[in-house]
Formats: C-alpha cells, structure tokens, sequence
C-alpha cells in the first residue's frame, strides 16, 4: 500500500472521528439532561439575538404546592413520570394537559392551568420525561414525549370515562402537542393548544446547530442522528411536526409570539397551512419565545377562550 493511500485512509478516519466525537458532544449538549446545564445556558446566551426575560413561576409554584396531588404513570419504555394533579373542587369530566418546553418546568404553563382551572378543568401539569420528578436521561424534542402524553391521556380516560380533554404545550411542549396530535387519539381529546412549537426535530436542530456553533448541517447532523438513535433511542427525521398536523384530526390553536427569533413565527405560518385539521391561529405582538401568555395574558386568554368555547360544551 503505497504513502498516498495510507494517507487518504488516515484523513478518513481522522474525520470520521471528529464527526464522532462533534455528534456526541452535540448529542450530550442537546438531549442529555445529565450534561451540563449551566453549559447549555452559557452557550445559548452568547448566541441569542435577545436575553429573555426571567419569568417568576413563584405564584404558580405555591398554587400547586397548596392545591395539586402527585400523579404517576409508567411510559411505554418503563420510565416513572409525574403530573402535578389538581383537581377542580367543582366535580368535572373536563381535564388540561399541559406540557412545558425544553429545559423546562411544569410551572410554564401554569397560567394555563389556572385559567382553565377556573373555567371548571380538572388540570395535570406534567413533569417531562427527564425533568425533576421524572425518570429518564434523554430529552425527546417531542419525539419520545407525545407517546407519554398519549399514556395520561389513557389514564385519565380509565379513571374517567367522560372525560373531555385539552392538551396545551409550549416550545418543545408545543411541538409534542402537535406529535401527540399525529397519533391515534380517543374521542375524549377535543381540542389542542400549540403554542410556539417548531416544524420538525431537524429543522429546530439544524437551526440551532448553526446560531449556536457556527457549523453546517450536512454531514454532522446525519452523524448527530444517527448517535441519537443509538442513545436516545429516536433519529432527528422522525419528530416531524408538518407530517403530524397533516394527519390531525384534533382541532388546534396555533400560537406564536410575533418577536420570537428562537423558533420563528415563519414556522408556525408553514405548520398552520399545512394542517388539515379543525384550526385557527393567534399571533402575540411584541411576545418573544414562549412569553406570550406573560407578554399579552388579556389577548392571550381571549384567543383560548374563542377557541374553548367553539369546541367544548
């Protein structure tokens, strides 16, 4: 073998390597909620557009510490989640799911909670997968979460027949609602609220691959993928929101914040037009990424409350 294929084989390995290598920093960075965090937020704040306010979630913190019960359901790959359960002192078959975003908490969608709450729900703000009181490493992107969002819904359901049911997420939540949309639903679901979610896995990834590390998508995100699957258990390609909302039956507010430069509000414009389903779409002014039922709660609640009435009896 002569010095010139010798050196065409090492460059090879030298770069599949340090493909290797990057995925499975970006692969750690991204999904896996025992890497660093303070990492994650150091790198996302040198390369955001904006700073995002701090939201305080105390008040909503005290409300489910004085009113809300643990609940717990085992997922399809055995994982331990939990939902902070808070049931309506008005007896009531109507429920809210809500699901917070990536890196987030259960408190985020607390103004929802408390909203429905007083139009009568009974609500269930879920812990995600990997996320304070529930089991698991990985973080889905949705991806792994809509089938644990489709197991509440079948645990309400077992408890309560009657049950009528809404599901509201943000961000990552957002898209999972849309993911859990694309599934085989009961009847009892009636209607969806995504707010800020994004197209797919891929795109917000490649997105964010890009702002964050100045680096193409093609071939480290293949790689990236690839990795994901091994680890996580799911590719990049199989979160796909826009094949989802095509095959939605579930009626859907889309929501997004017209200042949002972290999922822009281009994204929601495409998952809107592509869906199939029952729709309507609320864009917030001035709201940045995920602020919107903080930035224009009055606007906010009227839009859910529009869509509540046109869909639940």
């Amino acid at each position: 073998m002569n010095v010139f294929l010798i050196t065409i084989f090492l460059l090879i390995f030298i770069l599949l390597a340090a493909l290797i290598i990057a995925g499975n920093f970006f692969v750690s960075f991204t999904l896996d909620n025992k890497a660093s965090f303070d990492l994650f937020k150091k790198i996302s704040k040198e390369n955001l557009d904006v700073d995002l306010p701090i939201v305080d979630h105390t008040p909503i913190t005290q409300w489910l510490k004085q009113y809300s019960v643990d609940k717990y359901i085992i997922s399809k790959d055995n994982l331990k989640l939990h939902g902070f359960y808070v049931e309506n002192e008005k007896k009531s078959h109507k429920y809210l799911i809500g699901i917070h975003g990536y890196k987030g908490r259960a408190e985020e969608v607390g103004p929802s909670g408390q909203f429905f709450y007083n139009k009568g729900y009974n609500i269930l703000l879920l812990d995600n997968r990997a996320f304070h009181g529930s089991e698991g490493r990985y973080i889905g992107m949705g991806t792994l979460e809509c089938y644990d969002v489709l197991y509440w819904i079948n645990s309400i359901i077992k408890e309560d027949e009657k049950a009528e049911i809404v599901i509201h997420g943000v961000s990552m939540g957002g898209a999972t609602v849309m993911l859990t949309t694309g599934l085989d639903l009961p009847s009892n679901v009636k209607f969806a609220i995504e707010d800020c979610g994004y197209v797919s896995v891929w795109e917000i990834l490649k997105d964010k691959l890009k702002q964050f590390f100045h680096l193409p998508s093609f071939p480290i995100l293949t790689v990236c993928s690839i990795i994901a699957k091994i680890r996580a258990g799911y590719s990049f390609k199989e979160g796909d929101c826009i094949k989802a909302v095509k095959k939605s039956k579930t009626p859907t507010l889309f929501i997004h914040g017209e200042k949002d430069t972290f999922i822009p509000v281009t994204m929601m414009e495409t998952l809107f037009s592509a869906a199939e389903c029952k729709k309507e779409k609320f864009v917030c002014p001035d709201a940045e990424h995920a602020l919107s039922m903080y930035t224009h709660p009055d606007l906010y609640f009227k839009a859910v409350d529009e869509f509540e009435k046109m869909y639940m009896n």
